[in-house]
């Protein structure tokens, strides 16, 4: 738990530090990933759960630099993998969809790839990299 608050508190403090002034839009990040983005197992999981990384990375931020300077949105679903052939491709999901249709984003954190080892259809390890490749191109 503890590597985790550092590391929340870490990301905190690089997103703050890369936006010189605030502005009177707040700045885009998306946590686009699989069951450990939506906050699985979790006291409080899901979109509104307060325990899940992107609610404490929004509060640390809040914190950091004030309320309303970030906006921290949440694109998760469990299950999903990165490999466009697993079993379950975040590509092909209502969240994925939900994330394309916002626009433009500030920033983008990425949790997939820990559900393709459970996949054995997805080639293993040699086709991760080419799957993840491009990912979030515009």
């Amino acid at each position: 738990r503890r590597a985790v608050a550092d590391g929340m508190s870490l990301a905190a403090s690089a997103l703050s530090s890369s936006s010189s002034s605030l502005e009177s839009t707040p700045i885009q990040v998306a946590c686009v990933g699989d069951s450990i983005t939506w906050g699985y197992m979790a006291s409080s999981a899901g979109p509104h759960g307060n325990t899940t990384y992107p609610a404490i990375l929004q509060r640390l931020l809040d914190e950091k630099v004030g309320a309303g300077a970030y906006e921290v949105s949440m694109f998760a679903l469990g299950g999903t993998t990165m490999s466009r052939t697993g079993d379950k491709p975040y590509w092909d999901t209502q969240e994925f969809d939900a994330f394309v249709a916002r626009g433009r984003w500030d920033t983008v954190v990425v949790m997939l790839g820990t559900n393709d080892a459970k996949d054995a259809a997805d080639g293993g390890p040699a086709n991760w990299q080419h799957d993840c490749g491009g990912a979030l191109d515009p």
